[in-house]
């Protein structure tokens, strides 16, 4: 990277296939901007820019079960890759700041609001992240979120408001 003002957003790894991601910002925003996003095929050995979009993600998740990864742009366009990041489809401009694989519900995803689109509370997709309706903390900015591990509660952090559980069916 040509400049020294890097920010690392995530790390995610894809431990069933020794890949490592790792989404970048550049703090300085030359122009043109292309931020990279770092592809490690060998658990960090090497790396490789698979950059695709000239945004950076903010945050990054993958799907244990098939190996698709995910990629959520700053404002809010998420997309999903099917093969170790060759490929990249957008699958919902939904509002989120973060999101959150369901790992016990294949196609379940849960979104936090996005603090720059003013749109608040907790979001849910069943259907694989095209479409995703209202889950609850209507009046709260939802800045994190995980799940437990039999997947029956949903924890969000927010801003500004402390914790918040939610209980998933």
């Amino acid at each position: 990277v040509a400049t020294h003002y890097v920010i690392c957003w995530d790390i995610v790894e894809d431990a069933a296939n020794n890949i490592l991601y790792i989404p970048v910002e550049l703090a300085d925003h030359p122009q043109p901007y292309n931020p990279p996003l770092f592809r490690s095929l060998d658990g960090g050995s090497t790396w490789q820019n698979i950059a695709f979009t000239a945004w950076h993600a903010q945050k990054m998740a993958v799907d244990e079960r098939n190996g698709s990864v995910y990629f959520l742009k700053e404002g809010s366009v998420l997309y999903r890759s099917d093969n170790h990041g060759a490929n990249w489809k957008q699958l919902s401009t939904q509002p989120l700041f973060n999101f959150q694989l369901d790992s016990c519900h294949p196609g379940r995803i849960f979104g936090g609001s996005s603090y720059a689109s003013g749109v608040r509370g907790a979001w849910m997709s069943e259907n694989g992240d095209r479409a995703f309706s209202a889950f609850g903390l209507d009046e709260i900015q939802v800045t994190g979120l995980a799940m437990n591990g039999d997947c029956t509660k949903l924890y969000a952090s927010t801003w500004g408001d402390g914790i918040d559980r939610k209980s998933v069916v």
